[in-house]
C-alpha cells in the first residue's frame, strides 16, 4: 500500500506540498494530473510503502517493492533487449535460479509483445517499442507496483495506446503520472488532481473530469458525447475561449 499522512515538502521558502494525505489500495490504477509545478513528481517520489518512507529501505528491498518508468532512461544503446530487460532480475541475484529468471524475463517479453525484437539490439528500436522494453524490464523485477512518470511522453497516439493497454493488463497497483487528459479515461481507475502543492479532487473519471475542474485548474473545457462504434462515453478536451 502507498500512502502519504500530512505531508508537507519545503524547498527554502518555497512549499512545494502542504498538507498532503492519500492512500493508495493494491491492485488500483492511480493517475496523477495537474499543471507544472503543482507538487505532481514530489508527491510521487515521497509516498510511503506499507508505512516505510523509501529511504529507509535497502537498494534491493525498493527495487523489489517499486518499479520506475520514466520520460526517459539511460539505457545503453548496444545491449539487446533481452539483456536490458534481464537488467530487471538484479534485485534477485543468488534468489533465483537461472531457469527461473529465463523463465522470468520471457514472461515479461510475452506481456510486452516483444517475443520478436528479444534479439534486437536497443538501438533499432521505435520509441514506442523502446518504452515497451522499458516496461518489460520493470516486470522484471516483479515489483508489488509499477510507478510511471509521463511512459507515453513523445510518442505517437497508437504507441501511446499501446503502453497504456499494456500496464492495463497488469495485476499490480499502478501510479502514473499524465498530461494527456485524452488517455485518462480509459487507463485510470481513480484521478487525483493536484494544484499548488495540494491535492484539489480525488475519485472516478466520472466525479473529478468536471467541466468546472478542468476550467478551473486547467483554464480547459471537456464535452462529454457518445462513442460511435461502442456507444461508451467519450470526452474531448479544448482550451477555454
Amino acid at each position: 500500500m502507498l500512502e502519504a499522512r500530512n505531508l508537507t515538502v519545503q524547498f527554502g521558502k518555497k512549499i512545494i506540498l502542504k498538507g498532503v494525505s492519500l492512500t493508495i489500495k493494491p491492485n488500483q490504477r492511480t493517475v496523477i494530473i495537474g499543471p507544472n509545478v503543482s507538487g505532481k513528481t514530489t508527491l510521487y517520489k515521497n509516498l510511503l510503502l506499507d508505512g516505510v518512507a523509501y529511504e529507509t529501505l535497502s537498494s534491493r528491498q525498493l527495487a523489489r517493492a517499486i518499479a520506475v518508468v520514466s520520460q526517459s532512461d539511460n539505457m545503453d544503446m548496444r545491449l539487446r533487449v533481452r539483456d536490458y530487460v534481464a537488467l530487471g532480475q538484479i534485485p534477485y541475484r543468488g534468489y533465483h535460479t537461472q531457469q527461473q529468471q529465463k523463465q522470468i524475463i520471457d514472461n515479461a517479453l510475452l506481456q510486452t509483445n516483444l517475443q520478436s525484437l528479444a534479439d534486437l539490439s536497443i538501438a533499432t528500436l521505435s520509441g514506442g517499442q523502446t518504452q515497451r522494453v522499458i516496461i518489460a524490464r520493470a516486470l522484471a523485477q516483479q515489483p508489488k507496483m509499477l510507478m510511471l512518470d509521463e511512459p507515453t511522453n513523445h510518442l505517437d497516439p497508437r504507441a501511446r495506446s499501446d503502453i497504456l493497454q499494456t500496464v492495463k493488463q497488469q495485476q499490480i497497483t499502478t501510479v502514473t503520472i499524465l498530461h494527456d487528459f485524452s488517455l485518462i479515461p480509459a487507463f485510470a481507475q481513480r484521478l487525483i488532481v493536484m494544484n499548488h502543492g495540494a491535492i484539489v479532487a480525488d475519485g472516478s473519471i466520472d466525479e473529478v473530469l468536471t467541466n468546472s475542474l478542468l476550467n478551473k485548474v486547467f483554464g480547459m473545457s471537456c464535452f462529454t458525447f457518445s462513442h460511435p462504434k461502442t456507444g461508451k462515453p467519450f470526452i474531448a478536451f479544448e482550451p477555454c475561449a
